[in-house]
């Protein structure tokens, strides 16, 4: 991890819990509610931008060196069960009809 998207993630941290403690000063009229808003707003848009320079909104996959086998289920391989049926505790299949 690069020290670029390490700091960036600091400051999204801070960001956040600034982010919250001026949800708390609204919720206890310690801030009037217009005012908070616009703070809060303003401090979720830069904790959105820095966690996204933190690299927390990347999906990229490295790629793969060669693509998933696929497991197929063996048609000779199946028991003569059908789906109505299944082993009892005997090991015998019960009939369900």
């Amino acid at each position: 991890m690069s020290k670029f998207k390490t700091v960036c993630g600091v400051i999204a941290f801070v960001l956040f819990f600034l982010m919250l403690g001026a949800v708390g000063a609204i919720e206890q009229d310690i801030v009037p509610l217009f005012p908070g808003m616009v703070r809060v707003f303003a401090l979720m848009a830069l904790w959105v931008l820095f966690c996204n320079l933190a690299g927390a909104f990347d999906y990229t996959e490295p790629e793969r060196r060669k693509p998933r086998e696929v497991r197929r289920e063996d048609p000779v391989a199946r028991t003569g069960r059908t789906s109505r049926q299944s082993p009892c505790p005997s090991g015998r299949a019960k009939n369900y009809r």
